[in-house]
């Protein structure tokens, strides 16, 4: 099962942050620590219960890839699933841009 640790979550971002995120039918972006984090908590903050079905994170040159699908549970919409991928540059140990690409939510048992 996966933590939804925001507050830690927040703690991996550059306090100035370049977040751009492409989810269906709308672009979200963020430009601090904590709406990055807030972003991702909007999505997934929700839920009851989440489990990663699979992640991957290597290197790509200067770039960080990073994928992960996730099954999610809430009370509103029962199980689904969401696959997101997305491209980090970091510096000193800190996420400083991050381009983010999500599937959407669909149904998943």
């Amino acid at each position: 099962m996966g933590a939804q640790d925001y507050k830690g979550l927040e703690q991996l971002f550059s306090p100035q942050v370049r977040f751009r995120a492409q989810v269906p039918g709308e672009e979200m972006q963020g430009n601090t620590a904590e709406e990055a984090a807030g972003l991702l908590q909007s999505w997934f903050g929700e839920s009851d219960e989440l489990q990663v079905l699979q992640s991957v994170v290597a290197p790509m040159a200067e770039t960080l890839y990073l994928s992960y699908r996730l099954r999610l549970h809430d009370e509103a919409s029962g199980w689904q699933v969401i696959e997101q991928h997305a491209f980090a540059e970091v510096q000193n140990g800190k996420i400083a841009e991050l381009r983010l690409i999500c599937s959407g939510f669909h149904p998943g048992n």
